[in-house]
């Protein structure tokens, strides 16, 4: 149908990949479908927004441009976008931001909704975990938060830790384990969620460490031996007994301390 794109219409692209790098920080790979990309461009795509500051070809080479059907690795995001994500450009840096906090609940709102409770062994009260994270510096602030949480009572074990996607690896170990998966901001791979779901083995994904651990500490309270304390309100003396045609009881007394 001799359908061709317009360099000069409103700039489409979609994210092929996404990665944070040393010295480039969160740089994606996009693939531009319509208009042009530019350096310095307001950028949108999914739950992250920026400005564009650096434009390459597949070969490392400095771009000040990129056309339609042109690949180009791009920087300057305010975090990572996810694969498959649309890339927009905005005329200001507000509007960018309104569109990724938009993306960014709708996110949220579905992760929370595809989380599933997490479960110790009550018997031996031992929580057994698996933690991904997208970056070394989450997964040790994790790990730094889920070790504040130990006591004398329930022992957590991180029985396997890891930066980057989840994958069958992951699974299996858990499965052995009887563990959970925590993924903070990392990918799962199709065959280890197949895999997760034939093992019944759980796998949470969490954008915010806090969430992930008030869900942590919510299992470990839960495997508490809860504490009985009886209180006493009043006492009574029982002085008489009526039967009824119910077979319950009526009685008539005094009391002797506090109310009844």
């Amino acid at each position: 149908q001799n359908l061709k794109p317009n360099p000069q219409a409103k700039t489409l692209a979609t994210i092929i990949e996404s990665k944070v790098t040393q010295g480039k920080a969160t740089t994606a790979t996009v693939v531009v479908q319509n208009g042009t990309l530019k350096v310095g461009d307001v950028i949108a795509a999914g739950p992250a927004f920026g400005r564009i500051r650096s434009l390459e070809d597949e070969t490392g080479k400095k771009l000040k441009s990129a056309a339609p059907s042109q690949p180009a690795q791009i920087s300057g995001f305010s975090e990572l976008p996810q694969a498959g994500d649309i890339l927009q450009v905005l005329p200001t840096l507000d509007e960018a931001k309104q569109i990724a906090l938009s993306a960014q609940r709708k996110n949220r709102s579905h992760k929370m909704s595809s989380r599933q409770a997490l479960q110790g062994d009550t018997e031996s009260k031992t929580l057994n975990l698996i933690v991904k994270a997208d970056v070394a510096g989450s997964l040790e602030a994790i790990k730094q938060s889920i070790a504040k949480l130990k006591n004398d009572e329930v022992k957590i074990n991180i029985l396997g830790e890891g930066v980057g996607e989840i994958n069958e690896s992951d699974v299996l170990l858990a499965s052995s384990s009887k563990a959970s998966i925590l993924a903070f901001r990392s990918k799962i791979n199709s065959k280890a969620i197949s895999l997760a779901k034939q093992k019944g083995v759980v796998i949470d994904p969490y954008d915010v460490i806090y969430e992930l651990l008030e869900d942590v500490t919510s299992a470990v309270i839960k495997m508490f031996t809860p504490e009985t304390e009886k209180y006493i309100f009043g006492r009574g003396k029982v002085l008489a007994i009526f039967r009824t045609e119910k077979g319950e009881m009526i009685i008539g007394g005094r009391v002797n301390e506090g109310e009844i």
